[in-house]
């Protein structure tokens, strides 16, 4: 990489997230194994794939790994928007199409970071159907890519909503603990869709020897998170953030929840740890016994 390239830095108009992004690639111990592959990103405009593509261009910026890092979008310009002066540098490259299809792909593939699916609850209840067949369906699509470009390594980008609800006697639910779902229920379309999404990635790494393992991520935020969650998109954390800042009242309701969100520092640099050292089953970035 040129010094004129190495100049061109991952998020120029965000010096928390690019200090962040530094800090990761500064510390990511394994970027040799990388070096010289071909990292594919599905859903490289949302909040946890935009900050793996800009990982490992930080990675190769301070590290010369020559990383070839395959962004996939939907919307072209959304990822002109996410990503800028970036994808002038030469080694982050645009794959623009939908998951469900095949995608135009030249040459080899050494690693899949899967991250491509709905995320807002109220799509969940309103497109229950488009919710399942873009969480199955692309799942499918990029399993039969990592088999015939004989991948060294997949992530599956899943959810704590794979749990289910615990039965109130229940205080604590381990990686093998699964409480009830209901499939009776259209808000069920996300959650179901990611258990037999795991269940397809396990069966592809047992029928066809796929070396793919999903991650079950909480709700994630932190640095970049703005534009990804607006106000109406009803996640509380942003919008307390966001009301603060615009001096806006707050609307505060009684309940619970106990589970941890998850920085997303973490998340992405846990995507790329599995990437090098996958293992059979379903890891939780959020637990601090994952191990990652």
């Amino acid at each position: 990489m040129t010094g004129e390239q190495k100049a061109i830095i991952e998020s120029p108009d965000n010096a928390t997230l690019q200090e962040d992004i530094d800090r990761i690639a500064e510390a990511f111990p394994f970027a040799g194994d990388f070096s010289g592959k071909t990292v594919l990103v599905t859903g490289s405009t949302g909040l946890i794939g935009s900050q793996v593509v800009k990982a490992f261009a930080a990675i190769n910026r301070k590290k010369d790994t020559a990383v070839r890092i395959l962004a996939q979008a939907r919307n072209e310009k959304k990822a002109e928007k996410v990503f800028g002066t970036l994808l002038k540098r030469g080694d982050v490259e645009l794959v623009t199409g939908d998951v469900q299809e095949q995608l135009p792909i030249d040459g080899g593939v050494d690693f899949i970071v899967h991250g491509a699916a709905p995320t807002g609850s109220r799509f969940f209840v309103e497109k229950p159907v488009e919710t399942i067949h873009a969480i199955l369906g692309g799942t499918e699509i990029l399993l039969e890519l990592a088999k015939e470009k004989q991948v060294s390594a997949m992530v599956f980008l899943s959810s704590l909503e794979v749990y289910g609800t615990p039965q109130p006697q229940q205080e604590w639910m381990g990686e093998q603990d699964f409480g009830n779902l209901d499939p009776a229920q259209v808000r069920s379309s996300y959650s179901e869709g990611k258990r037999m999404a795991e269940c397809l990635c396990v069966s592809y790494a047992k029928e066809y020897g796929v070396p793919v393992i999903p991650a079950r991520l909480s709700q994630t935020f932190g640095p970049g998170v703005h534009g990804f969650c607006p106000l109406r998109a009803g996640r509380q954390e942003c919008g307390a953030a966001y009301g603060r800042q615009d001096g806006a009242h707050l609307s505060l309701y009684e309940g619970r929840c106990d589970g941890d969100p998850l920085p997303v520092g973490p998340g992405r640099s846990g995507a790329a740890l599995q990437c090098d050292q996958p293992r059979y089953g379903s890891v939780d970035p959020g637990n601090g016994g994952a191990g990652l």
